[in-house]
């Protein structure tokens, strides 16, 4: 019985496999904080009200004060008047007197001006109003375009948001893409559209223009910065392509020092207000076990002391 002992023992050795574990460098979870409280932040999405300007552009070359008009009596020379339409939007005529013409079309004041005529010494007077030079019409342009400034709108030639940027010469190098405004006043207020390319590409797809009225100011941003600070060779800020990741603008701040941790920081303003913070395992990133964050402008990416 001594001797199946040893046996036992040899074979119970061999039946049990030795168990060799692994060393794997454990998953780091991304972790994510959001600050502070949501508000309501609406931005307006190209809304239709920005395409339906047709009647307005209509309404924008009525006389107004400024205008140089000649009203001519056919057949009567001694009655024509050509004069500049003066601040109260009146002009004097003879036999008639002081005739309301600004926000009025040619053809309105000709049959005003006949009614007024007729049975006082014309049995059937021929009247013609027209326009010999329209005051300025303008809409402007500012931000990062080569030839910022103001450009003339005449009548019966109607200009969109995409020719007033080709007029200007085009955007700079500097410029958002994604951050244009459209400044328009509507009565007794003032409203900003914000719009980007992207969406005046698609809406040109579908047929529709953003045609621009008189005093209309469309301003193109400056691409804001993602700014790099903490341990990195060269803090700063830096202009990244749209599209960018994390790692992309860290090559450009000359990469992490010896100092730094591989966990960095991306801090991030949201459209309600709230501050989000992602921290990023670099190292998982490199190693394949993490994606790479798209940076957006106006990011602020923070490399901290490594503790050890």
């Amino acid at each position: 019985m001594r001797l199946w002992i040893p046996i036992l023992l040899m074979l119970s050795a061999c039946s049990s496999p030795t168990s060799r574990s692994e060393t794997r460098p454990p998953v780091p979870s991304r972790r994510e904080v959001v600050i502070g409280e949501g508000g309501r932040h609406e931005v307006s999405p190209l809304p239709k009200d920005l395409f339906d300007v047709a009647d307005e552009l209509k309404r924008a070359f009525l006389i107004c004060p400024g205008d140089q008009i000649q009203i001519r009596l056919v057949q009567h020379d001694d009655f024509s008047v050509s004069t500049v339409v003066p601040p109260d939007g009146t002009v004097g005529f003879p036999m008639v007197g002081r005739v309301k013409v600004a926000g009025r079309a040619p053809s309105e004041i000709e049959t005003d001006l006949v009614k007024a005529l007729r049975g006082v010494e014309f049995a059937d007077p021929q009247v013609i109003v027209s326009v010999v030079k329209y005051a300025p019409r303008t809409i402007y342009i500012l931000g990062e375009v080569e030839s910022p400034g103001g450009y003339p709108l005449r009548p019966g030639g109607a200009i969109s948001v995409q020719m007033l940027l080709a007029m200007s010469g085009g955007l700079t190098e500097e410029a958002e893409r994604g951050r244009l405004e459209l400044v328009r006043r509507q009565k007794d207020k003032t409203v900003i559209y914000p719009f980007s390319l992207t969406q005046l590409d698609a809406a040109v797809k579908e047929g529709r223009d953003v045609l621009l009225l008189p005093g209309d100011v469309v301003i193109v941003k400056r691409r804001r910065k993602v700014y790099v600070m903490g341990c990195v060779r060269n803090p700063g800020g830096y202009v990244v392509e749209e599209g960018a990741a994390l790692t992309r603008i860290l090559a450009k701040a000359g990469g992490l020092t010896r100092m730094a941790s591989p966990v960095v920081r991306l801090i991030r303003r949201l459209e309600d207000g709230r501050v989000r913070i992602l921290s990023v395992d670099v190292r998982a990133i490199f190693d394949g076990r993490e994606t790479d964050p798209e940076i957006r402008p106006g990011d602020t990416v923070f490399a901290p002391e490594s503790l050890f």
